[in-house]
């Protein structure tokens, strides 16, 4: 399957990594093709959210949902961040040659969902001048609740040694510098993790839902998310490309996001847990309230 449109290909790789280098970001609208996305959302929704199902499922964080695990049950997924495009915008962005892919997931947002400004170079917790991209794309149309970029700020961000920035300092120092990503499905942001970033509040009020995927990738060896991928998706013995899915290296970070009953939505809590539990001991109880022989006559007529 082709994952990227004719726009896409109408931007050099090199000239990519330039904008990136100056900018900070490159933004590529109508991106990717359409059949690549129906696919996509077709993974997920097979996988979208299970209790006690011995396979992947997608988990719930508060007003965020999450398909992490992605790599182990969509090859189509699997294809796009070890896609050559991909590759090669990282070998013209990156001062090392060799890189690593350190995180990788579907998610979905939710109004209200409130996302401080931050930057990504970072091990853990813990600043790090490393050199990373980060790829975002859009599965939704989004004119609400985008992507937003300080304008050049990862040629400044460094000289403080911190990752996160609170809105104030924002405001008041680069509000002339914000710059929101507002597209449609199949739009692609491609930005430095040192530049301060974040996603826009979806309005209280609103019904709207952003879908994107995301993938991090970046020059440190020695950390990474843990990840699950689908053994049979790997058909190459490139050790580029082995290297780069962190293939017997360290993966010390923990897996984003950390979930649990706890961070599930009240509502998915009540139709997902209280709800079926309820409804299969009731149905339980009423069986075993039925005579032996009603019901070995029943069982007789089936």
């Amino acid at each position: 399957m082709n994952i990227f449109t004719e726009k896409f290909f109408e931007h050099n790789k090199k000239k990519i990594a330039e904008d990136i280098s100056n900018q900070g970001f490159c933004f590529i609208k109508n991106a990717i093709n359409e059949n690549f996305i129906k696919d996509i959302m077709n993974d997920v929704e097979k996988n979208r959210f299970f209790i006690n199902r011995n396979w992947i499922s997608g988990v719930y964080l508060n007003t965020q949902y999450y398909l992490t695990n992605i790599m182990g049950c969509s090859k189509s997924f699997y294809e796009l961040v070890t896609d050559g495009n991909v590759i090669e915008i990282c070998d013209n962005f990156m001062s090392k040659k060799n890189f690593r892919l350190k995180a990788a997931r579907y998610y979905e947002t939710f109004p209200n969902h409130n996302m401080h400004w931050h930057t990504d170079n970072k091990i853990g917790k813990i600043f790090q001048d490393i050199d990373g991209l980060i790829f975002i794309i859009y599965l939704t149309d989004v004119e609400d609740g985008e992507f937003q970029y300080i304008k050049k700020s990862h040629k400044f961000s460094v000289e403080n040694k911190i990752n996160n920035f609170t809105d104030r300092e924002i405001e008041q120092k680069y509000h002339d510098d914000i710059i929101s990503f507002k597209g449609k499905k199949g739009s692609i942001v491609i930005y430095n993790t040192k530049g301060i970033h974040r996603a826009k509040k979806i309005k209280a009020n609103s019904k709207f839902i952003r879908k994107s995927l995301f993938f991090q990738i970046d020059s440190n060896f020695e950390s990474a998310e843990p990840m699950l991928i689908d053994t049979s998706f790997v058909k190459t013995r490139d050790q580029k490309i082995l290297n780069y899915l962190g293939l017997g290296h360290p993966a010390p970070n923990k897996i984003y996001p950390n979930s649990s009953i706890l961070t599930l939505p009240a509502k998915k809590l009540i139709n997902f847990l209280l709800l079926k539990f309820l409804l299969k001991k009731i149905l339980e109880k009423l069986i075993n309230l039925i005579p032996a022989k009603i019901k070995k006559i029943v069982k007789s007529k089936l």
